[in-house]
């Protein structure tokens, strides 16, 4: 949604108007590929846009004042709290690794420009002031991960004991191992 309104003040003066409202909901983002549903999170953004332009004619010289104010909210926050489980190649579950994550950006900026035509001549000059605020909390990974890979182990008998031999394992099978083991006390 961007509404703009333009009014002639009088025969020398002219006002601009602009708003711009962008707003997005996404849940369950983060899913998909080896990601699992518990890996997802919430994501919402607002972006907020406003400006105002003033322009002013004199004869030969054009005087224009612009104001704009940016303001972007993004929040995202995890679906499922504790720690992340990444399988390599296999999968992704646990905690997402987002936790809650804000991030706030306002910029406002003010210009004046002024052109002026005398003769063969253009003469341009002005001034531009602006003005950032960043606002950021990013608890990534704050929960931790455990990652599983391949690798050597020791070769199990039928009732999950290790035998003397070593084996090649790849990380599926490290993370059933650790599944059962946990199990098993």
């Amino acid at each position: 949604m961007e509404p703009r309104v333009d009014y002639q003040l009088n025969d020398t003066n002219t006002v601009t108007l602009r708003y711009g409202f962008i707003r997005g909901d996404i849940k369950g983002a983060g899913i998909g590929g080896f990601n699992l549903i518990s890996s997802g999170y919430h994501a919402h953004y607002v972006i907020q846009t406003a400006q105002f332009i003033e322009t002013s004619v004199h004869g030969s010289t054009v005087n224009e004042t612009r104001f704009q104010s940016y303001h972007n909210s993004l929040q995202m926050l995890a679906d499922t709290g504790g720690p992340s489980v990444q399988v390599l190649g296999s999968f992704t579950g646990g905690g997402s690794l987002v936790g809650q994550h804000f991030d706030t950006q306002t910029n406002f900026e003010l210009q004046n420009n002024t052109t002026s035509v005398r003769g063969a001549h253009t003469w341009r000059f002005g001034v531009r002031a602006r003005y950032v605020m960043d606002d950021n909390t990013s608890p990534q990974n704050f929960n931790g991960t455990f990652t599983f890979s391949g690798g050597l182990a020791p070769v199990l008998n039928a009732a999950q004991q290790p035998l003397a031999a070593l084996e090649q394992i790849d990380s599926i099978e490290r993370y059933r191992r650790t599944v059962v083991f946990q199990q098993l006390g």
